[in-house]
């Protein structure tokens, strides 16, 4: 309701009346009459004008990959009584950017009459985007009233990290499960990698004989092909740190992004792959196979916040209670404190077989930095502390030190398994 000049107009025709009767002049009384009158019949009449809005909202996707754009529709509907001057917004969630068109629209719809508005978002990073309601804002047919209602009109992106294709890394746990798999182990049987020619034995399928190898020797020969297996693999996540990443991306989406890419590689080996998040709260993913596993660890990643406690001590009491001591670990952090060797330390010294995947954004770091040579001696002095713990880490298990300005793929195929394989 348009309350101050509605106010300030009955307030002077009230005043305009009592002078009318004070002074007897009933001209200025009949004056005024009407002005007080019109707003009083035009709320007595309102119930009987208001619209009533339907709001349906349509998504061009439900789930898309980082700065991907989805396509938003409203349709409305106005099933009572016509409206001439109305406006609807539709207010966006946190952290989506509108490329094209409005959110904001004018409406005039009569009766059983409706629109379609469209516009575009981009979500820039991984994340819930809700949508509530929308607000409506309608004058009535006396121009004297503006109201306001919101009207249910839900809806959810779900903006999925970008998962890299890593097809060509060597990432595989060295100790194999039973369950088949992706990964060749030392056992010979059923499989597709070949291992030796041996002499025919009693009972040899008739299918693993190697003809041509046979009419060559003058004797039966067999195909001894080497098993594949698969592994349990957990991926940690240490996300106690927020630092700078490149561009307007933090240190913890490029970290989400590698923990996303490492678990569709290790899933699609047919792994079984869970994860342990440390952030502003420990969250953990328990082992399992498949498509579904994929989306549970990323419904973890899109949960994840930076901060929290400092200490590592979670990471270890996770490990112990949801994976058992030959799953392999895969530690995915930026190695800021002295709290990150020590937990690699403590791990290896248990028997876990480990990797450490490492991202860097040290010049990052050192942007906001103005003086050139002062930058330069930071980043420097940085470089040689990152080195010597890389170092140090090396003791104890691999370490890829990521530079995040180039892909993680490139990185993780020098990767080599340090570990006999076994099973």
């Amino acid at each position: 309701m348009r309350t101050k000049p509605l106010a300030a107009l009955l307030g002077a025709a009230f005043l305009c009346l009592l002078m009318g009767a004070a002074t007897r002049r009933w001209e200025l009384m009949a004056l005024v009459l009407p002005l007080i009158l019109y707003p009083y019949l035009a709320y007595l009449i309102l119930p009987t004008l208001r619209p009533a809005f339907s709001v349906n909202r349509e998504l061009s996707a439900g789930q898309v990959m980082e700065d991907e754009e989805v396509e938003i529709a409203l349709r409305i509907t106005n099933r009572g009584a016509p409206v001439r001057y109305a406006t609807l917004e539709d207010p966006l969630p946190q952290g989506a950017e509108l490329v094209k068109g409005r959110n904001a629209f004018p409406l005039s719809l009569g009766t059983g009459e409706g629109a379609l508005f469209h516009y575009r978002l981009r979500f820039a990073k991984r994340g819930h985007y809700e949508f509530a309601s929308v607000h409506f804002a309608f004058s009535d047919p006396s121009l004297l009233f503006m109201h306001r209602m919101d009207l249910e009109c839900g809806g959810v992106v779900r903006v999925l990290p970008l998962v890299e294709e890593l097809r060509r890394s060597r990432l595989e746990p060295s100790q194999v499960r039973m369950d088949a798999g992706n990964v060749p182990s030392k056992l010979l049987g059923p499989g597709y990698e070949f291992y030796c020619l041996r002499d025919y034995a009693s009972g040899d399928e008739i299918r693993r004989i190697n003809w041509k190898a046979s009419a060559r020797r003058d004797r039966m020969l067999t195909n001894d092909m080497q098993t594949e297996r698969s592994g349990d693999i957990v991926i940690v996540l240490d996300a106690r740190f927020d630092l700078p990443g490149t561009g307007q991306r933090r240190m913890v989406d490029l970290q989400v992004d590698a923990a996303a890419s490492i678990t569709s590689h290790l899933l699609k080996q047919r792994n079984r792959v869970g994860m342990v998040l440390l952030g502003d709260a420990i969250d953990v993913v328990p082992l399992a196979y498949g498509r579904r596993q994929f989306y549970r660890v990323v419904d973890a990643l899109l949960r994840l916040n930076p901060g929290g406690p400092r200490s590592t001590q979670g990471i270890k009491r996770a490990l112990e209670r949801y994976f058992s001591k030959g799953t392999m670990v895969i530690l995915v952090t930026p190695l800021e404190d002295r709290q990150s060797v020590l937990i690699v330390e403590e791990l290896s010294r248990l028997g876990r077989e480990l990797l450490v995947v490492s991202p860097s954004g040290l010049e990052a770091e050192a942007k906001g930095i103005e003086d050139e040579g002062i930058r330069e001696l930071v980043l420097a002095v940085a470089q040689i502390g990152r080195d010597d713990t890389i170092a140090e880490l090396r003791r104890y298990c691999p370490v890829v030190a990521w530079n995040v300005d180039a892909p993680l793929a490139q990185y993780l195929m020098g990767v080599r398994r340090l570990l006999k394989r076994t099973g």
